[in-house]
């Protein structure tokens, strides 16, 4: 499934809404770590089942959205608009990433968060701050390039700290708007 994503690309969109949980349930461990709290394995699987539903619904929009921007540059690479719709189609792929990224650091701080308030704040601040998102995604990026090369390595020894360093500059990121949706949230209750 993973020899040639060109062809294999419908099972990895299937697949990825699956990821955004255990993302959540990563970052999760992550930040009960930093408050002292529970072991990694329970940490993990308290932030994936308080937040599959929602963190689930976050992949498949990442994932949706995704889609069908690549197919947009799929068809476009043979007209000849398409040497003008390209690159902003490129910095949507990012755009959506980035926030999908986001939007989970943010569930894992805040897992009783309204989806819709989170992804409207992941995108200002993808935006806002795109150098920290840049980053974020250029260590991910590194990460995928070596799991295809080295995947014990990637696997053992960097995927740990590739995603606690998203996750600390996801969380960064989002600071400023947090705490408003932890009260928002609480009031709403």
């Amino acid at each position: 499934m993973l020899t040639d994503p060109a062809s294999s690309w419908p099972y990895l969109a299937a697949l990825a809404p699956l990821c955004g949980p255990a993302i959540v349930g990563a970052f999760h461990v992550f930040a009960e770590h930093e408050r002292g709290g529970h072991g990694p394995l329970r940490a993990f699987v308290s932030g994936w089942r308080r937040s599959w539903p929602k963190a689930s619904g976050v992949g498949v929009l990442g994932t949706l959205a995704l889609v069908v921007l690549l197919v947009d540059v799929r068809a476009l690479s043979a007209l000849e608009v398409g040497v003008l719709l390209i690159p902003l189609l490129a910095v949507l792929v990012v755009l959506s990433v980035g926030a999908t990224l986001l939007a989970l650091a943010g569930l894992a701080e805040v897992p009783t968060a309204r989806v819709r308030d989170l992804l409207r704040a992941s995108i200002y601040f993808a935006v806002r701050r795109w150098y920290l998102t840049a980053a974020s995604l250029v260590v991910l990026v590194a990460q995928v390039a070596l799991f295809t090369h080295a995947p014990a390595l990637a696997l053992g020894l960097t995927a740990a700290p590739a995603l606690y360093l998203v996750w600390a500059n996801s969380r960064f990121v989002l600071r400023p708007v947090l705490d408003d949706v932890a009260v928002h949230t609480v009031a709403r209750a």
